[in-house]
């Protein structure tokens, strides 16, 4: 009893600043400028609290929990040097630790060339970290795309490394040098010029998008990455990995009906642990539509499947889930994203072990 009333009158205070807040103030990441017009500074940050109510039946037992806190605490700071320098960075507030994110400078050669650097979200499937934590559709991204990034570059998909973009009106490429493993971060000196277990390769990735008759919420595109270097997923030679998708209205509240598709694949070369086969290969595909019902409010489903190993018959994992999404601040003709409530229900099918799992989420997201 104490612990429902501590959540609803939580709830209660969240919801009602988020909308006797207006959104203008919720997100006035207003610019300031110093050093003689040159340098532009500006601040943000990101709340969003979620409630999980989680069941699942695995052996004849029946498992029931429920979780709270926040998912996500963030804040970002965006330096603006002159007309060809910025830097960007990332903090990481909702564990137990604060932790540095991203990291990146980027300096434009002109409007459609760009040069980056440093830990940050690089060439990549398009429904990882190229989706914005603000723009999630439907509480979590794609579990394909959270998959992917646990067993490729990291869980949270960023690394350190260098990238080309080059982003015209219609498409954009990217080509990504990066160390292959967000763990570390090598800085050999002068007293130790070979770093504890140096890399003899590094890793390679490159995306393209096209957007249809220069219409961003649509697009087209694939992605390619290569890392020979062992230890991933117990591969002793690497990966390699490919992935698509289509898109018709790629952020939520901004058309009347959203529909995405995604797929992904990874393939890890020479496992240590079968060494009776060549690889280890991991296919995945999720769908997704939305429906605007209101300017406010968003319905949508997903569905997605993929299976571990594609050698092994009965690894397929399905999931199914629906839900809707209300925004305080679409209701007041302000972007939808800045501050909403989604509600989702997600029933997980896993064939290895089997189980299914049932899922009940609520979150709310204000971006300050």
């Amino acid at each position: 009893m104490l612990f429902k009333t501590s959540f609803s009158s939580l709830v209660a205070i969240i919801i009602s600043f988020a909308t006797f807040y207006s959104p203008t103030e919720l997100s006035a990441q207003q610019n300031v400028t110093v050093a003689g017009q040159d340098v532009q500074f500006r601040l943000g940050a990101t709340i969003q609290p979620r409630f999980t109510y989680y069941t699942s039946d695995l052996n004849d037992d029946t498992i029931e929990q429920i979780g709270f806190g926040l998912r996500r605490f963030r804040l970002r700071n965006y330096i603006s040097i002159g007309k060809q320098w910025a830097v960007f960075s990332q903090l990481e507030g909702s564990g137990l630790n604060a932790q540095l994110l991203d990291m990146r400078v980027d300096y434009k050669l002109n409007p459609e060339f760009t040069i980056r650097g440093g830990r940050f979200a690089g060439a990549q499937p398009r429904s990882m970290a190229f989706t914005l934590h603000s723009d999630i559709d439907a509480i979590d991204r794609p579990a394909i795309s959270e998959y992917w990034a646990k067993n490729t570059i990291g869980a949270d998909a960023r690394d350190y490394g260098l990238e080309v973009m080059y982003h015209p009106d219609f498409f954009e490429f990217r080509v990504f040098l990066h160390n292959g493993d967000n763990r570390n971060n090598i800085r050999p000196g002068a007293s130790d010029e070979i770093p504890t277990s140096p890399r003899t390769k590094m890793a390679v990735s490159s995306s393209f998008r096209y957007f249809p008759l220069d219409d961003t919420h649509t697009e087209i595109g694939i992605f390619g990455g290569l890392n020979k270097n062992s230890g991933h997923y117990e591969a002793s030679d690497g990966y390699y990995t490919a992935a698509f998708h289509v898109y018709r209205g790629a952020f939520p509240g901004h058309y009347p009906f959203r529909i995405k598709i995604d797929a992904i694949m990874i393939r890890h070369l020479e496992v240590e642990s079968h060494p009776e086969r060549f690889d280890h290969i991991f296919t995945g595909a999720s769908l997704f539509a939305g429906y605007l019902i209101s300017k406010e409010t968003e319905a949508f489903v997903k569905a997605e499947t993929y299976r571990v190993d594609r050698h092994v018959i009965k690894q397929d994992v399905n999931l199914f889930s629906g839900g809707v999404t209300y925004s305080f601040s679409a209701a007041q003709d302000k972007n939808f994203n800045i501050t909403k409530l989604t509600a989702m229900y997600n029933i997980k099918d896993d064939s290895l072990p089997d189980r299914i799992a049932r899922f009940l989420q609520l979150q709310l997201q204000i971006l300050l």
